[in-house]
């Protein structure tokens, strides 16, 4: 192959896998060894809402996690209609989706009556289950489950975060793999670059 080509391939094939490395490596420290993909929303107006049709969105166990700046931290899980419907008018805020660049949870502000407290969420019968922590709390549903709204509040004071995060084993496989491929394409590239480096002369002289 003649040196101009040798060049050519291995820059092509070093900046494809330092593309390649860059995004693989990222997607790696995030997802780690078991695929877990974690998404926060920062300091939120309690309660929370995490509709289905975000929970839903994976085939694959999704796990909420409220965090409260004091005191216990509640999550309640129950029907979209029902979840809506304890919540009302009140001021809340739902999650509506995740950015995979931020790695953050989005949230819009609905409702324009006076924030629901966790006491007064607890009361209600709607709830397939109730969880309450000291600060924080988490409750794990599976996608062969039927479809279910989880709402977050804090027991006094506000939410710190709430969290949402799915875990899938094959995202873990692909982000190493990809990583894998990417360091192969450098070494590749490596090695076309130096077999088209210039030719030495007049060595000993």
């Amino acid at each position: 192959m003649p040196i101009a080509a040798l060049r050519a391939a291995g820059a092509v094939l070093a900046a494809v896998g330092l593309l390649l490395g860059v995004v693989a490596a990222t997607y790696a420290a995030r997802l780690g060894g078991d695929g877990t993909a974690t998404f926060r929303l920062a300091s939120p107006d309690a309660p929370v809402v995490v509709g289905p049709s975000l929970l839903a969105r994976v085939d694959a166990p999704v796990s909420v996690t409220a965090t409260a700046e004091r005191g216990a931290a509640w999550l309640g899980v129950a029907s979209a209609s029902d979840a809506s419907a304890v919540v009302g008018a009140a001021s809340h805020q739902r999650v509506t989706g995740v950015s995979l660049t931020a790695w953050t949870a989005q949230g819009a502000t609905e409702g324009s009556g006076a924030t629901v407290d966790a006491a007064r969420l607890d009361r209600s019968d709607v709830w397939l289950l109730e969880k309450t922590g000291s600060r924080s709390v988490t409750v794990t549903l599976q996608p062969q489950e039927p479809p279910a709204a989880v709402v977050a509040a804090a027991q006094e004071g506000a939410l710190r975060s709430v969290t949402v995060s799915w875990q899938h084993g094959r995202w873990a496989a692909l982000a190493w793999g990809s990583l894998a491929l990417a360091l192969a394409l450098l070494a590749g590239g490596a090695a076309l670059l130096w077999r088209a480096r210039p030719a030495r002369t007049g060595e000993g002289r």
